[in-house]
């Protein structure tokens, strides 16, 4: 399916989602896809849900580097400061994402409950789960 995502500009939140089997070239084209999109420069803190994606085996551990690469070129244009990430089934790649991103000085954690997420953030639970199913609806719509 891919990556969706929504930028919230009165939270200053950016959720992203993750669904169904996510190449590498999915992942570069949705970062370079955000990173060029100016609502996304001002979210400071962002849920990354990988509940819905299928384990994928085609992102290693050399092509994390290369995304903590494209967020430290971007990183002077982004206020990003605060990431949460959903885990699910794909928990050892996301400790290595979330030491990456900390890396950069951005304050990560991964997380197996949305909920535990949305307390560390400050967002409330029912907003992102409706945010969450709004990317989902548009991530399914398109493919």
């Amino acid at each position: 399916m891919g990556i969706g995502y929504i930028c919230k500009s009165n939270l200053k939140l950016a959720v992203v989602v993750w669904d169904g089997i996510v190449a590498w070239d999915d992942w570069q084209k949705h970062l370079q896809r955000m990173f060029s999109d100016p609502a996304y420069a001002s979210m400071q803190i962002q849920i990354t849900d990988l509940h819905y994606v299928s384990s994928s085996p085609t992102i290693s551990r050399e092509q994390i580097q290369v995304m903590t690469d494209m967020f430290t070129r971007q990183r002077e244009s982004l206020s990003l400061e605060k990431v949460a990430l959903i885990a699910g089934d794909e928990w050892d790649k996301s400790q290595l994402v979330q030491i990456a991103l900390r890396d950069i000085s951005v304050n990560s954690i991964v997380f197996n409950e949305l909920a535990t997420a949305c307390l560390w953030l400050g967002v409330k639970l029912s907003e992102a789960e409706q945010d969450i199913k709004q990317v989902l609806m548009k991530l399914r719509q398109n493919h």
